[in-house]
């Protein structure tokens, strides 16, 4: 192989490098910033018990709405 062959420049990258996303797309939009859990993000609120709303599911009822809508 010779100093101008492409493979000369992948054998110096690691795995890792070769493989991200910034190697193929380097003007890519950065969205971490949507990867955020800030409580004003929640729709229902600070107060919001969610163990409470899940103790008042039919379990039953959900079922058979599950399986007439699937069937």
């Amino acid at each position: 192989m010779t100093d101008k062959s492409p493979a000369a420049e992948w054998g110096s990258l690691t795995s890792s490098e070769f493989q991200s996303n910034d190697k193929w797309w380097p003007n890519a939009l950065n969205l971490r910033i949507l990867h955020q859990n800030h409580p004003d993000s929640s729709p229902f609120g600070p107060e919001y018990d969610y163990r409470k709303a899940f103790a008042g599911i039919d379990v039953e009822a959900l079922t058979r709405d599950v399986d007439a809508l699937m069937t």
